[in-house]
């Protein structure tokens, strides 16, 4: 038997840091698809595509071919015309131009054949209907793609999950003394220090438990990381269990519900299906349950890194804070709420806190309404406060007005950015007031400085 190859990844294994990277290239593939699925996806413009395809393919052809693919289809079209059938039945064939150029005679039987000169133009004329079938097919499209980034968004968190388990393994090696695998004398020999025989037997059990569901994978992580669970770190549990069982469904029965599935989302917020039902997945869906599995990793990998590595706590809490203000600004709500809400339990500064917490009323305020946060926010105290926080609780109760004295002094010294105006959803509902005051500022601190 040949030496087995190990295929862990030693990149920074023993360096905290790494999982800052860890986290980081799960986040970055899962916003990319998250907004494939519900931005651009929404946005595709197929006529414009199929128009794309076809100029693409003309360019490919001869100045004699384009001719020769030009006059076929028109040939083409025609005979839909000439054919087309009516109540007093099928349309006779117009006469025809012959080979010699003449017309031919009325009434004439005529040949329905279509004979090509050029090879290209007929496979180019192949593919160009093959593309026309299917962009024609536009009612489906969207549901099929966002179909095929669901199994990656699941199959790139169990990813997250075996690249986790690694590392878990690395620092808690007493994890591995419960495996039932047993090497032979002669497996040993062949392996040439006994780490190498440790991470093959890493490499198994990884492999193992990636075979299982996703709670199995939750029964492994509760037992070898002491305080850490899924159940608790996430905010749908239940949802996150019927991703995974949709994904199942789709690779393996065609997308039609089964009783596995059935019972699996018994208790799940997902819309009621019959055993047989074609499972959807429409855009809402979709966004909620990507920013889930999102949230999920990010938060689980978190906790894992600061259990396993104290030491590395702020900075891992700084990580996950900084994840709540992208997803606040890149419009995933359920995520920057789960995001934030967490970072609001770690250790982190006092301005962190407070930024979390602002993260937290804005992304619900905007799934929710004002309704959700406003006594709670009406209830904040902010008289110790600097009015860099103060003036939020004016924007979030939507008192923009007496806001804007506040953010006119806070652009003045450059406490507050017009680029945090435009971007920050905090201010959507009031930016067309806010803009106007820094604006005006901004011109005044120009003309001062020029000497004007």
């Amino acid at each position: 038997m040949s030496t087995p190859k190990v295929e862990i990844n030693k990149k920074d294994e023993q360096n905290p840091n790494s999982w800052n990277s860890l986290i980081e290239d799960f986040a970055a593939q899962m916003f990319d698809l998250l907004h494939i699925g519900t931005g651009f996806l929404s946005n595709i413009q197929r006529e414009s595509d199929l128009s794309d395809q076809a100029r693409q393919i003309m360019n490919l052809l001869t100045e004699e071919e384009k001719e020769e693919m030009r006059a076929t289809l028109d040939w083409i079209g025609d005979s839909l015309l000439k054919f087309h059938r009516t109540e007093e039945g099928p349309i006779s064939p117009l006469p025809r131009t012959n080979q010699e150029g003449q017309e031919g005679q009325e009434g004439q039987e005529e040949s329905s054949t279509l004979e090509l000169k050029s090879a290209n133009v007929s496979t180019a004329l192949m593919q160009l209907l093959t593309e026309s079938r299917i962009f024609m097919r536009s009612d489906i499209r969207p549901e099929t793609l966002r179909k095929s980034i669901l199994i990656t968004s699941a199959s790139t968190f169990e990813m997250l999950f075996g690249r986790m388990a690694e590392r878990v393994y690395k620092v808690n090696k007493s994890a591995l003394d419960d495996s039932e695998y047993k090497f032979s004398l002669q497996q040993l020999a062949e392996f040439e220090t006994l780490d190498d025989a440790r991470e093959f037997l890493t490499e198994r059990r990884i492999s193992a438990l990636l075979r299982e569901s996703i709670e199995g994978w939750e029964k492994w992580l509760s037992k070898s990381v002491k305080g850490t669970s899924m159940t608790s770190l996430s905010s749908d549990w239940d949802g996150i269990r019927e991703v995974f069982a949709r994904r199942n469904v789709i690779v393996h029965n065609g997308g039609y519900a089964n009783h596995i599935y059935l019972k699996t989302a018994k208790g799940s917020k997902s819309k009621k299906v019959a055993l047989g039902e074609e499972l959807k997945v429409d855009e809402d869906y979709f966004s909620e349950r990507i920013q889930g599995l999102l949230s999920l990793g990010i938060i689980t990998s978190a906790d894992v890194a600061r259990r396993l590595h104290k030491e590395e706590s702020e900075n891992i809490a700084d990580l996950v804070f900084r994840y709540a203000q992208i997803s606040l600004r890149r419009g995933a709500w359920d995520s920057a709420i789960s995001l934030s809400e967490y970072s609001l339990k770690s250790k982190i500064n006092r301005r962190q806190q407070l930024r979390s917490q602002i993260i937290n009323w804005t992304a619900k305020k905007k799934l929710f309404g004002l309704e959700k946060i406003e006594s709670e926010v009406s209830s904040w105290d902010v008289s110790g406060l600097s009015d860099e926080f103060s003036h939020c609780k004016l924007v979030l109760l939507g008192k923009n007005e007496e806001a804007a004295k506040s953010i006119e002094l806070l652009v003045e010294s450059k406490k507050l950015s017009v680029v945090d105006i435009a971007t920050d959803p905090l201010y959507d509902e009031a930016r067309e007031l806010l803009e106007i005051q820094p604006k005006k500022n901004i011109e005044k601190s120009n003309m001062k400085e020029a000497g004007g």
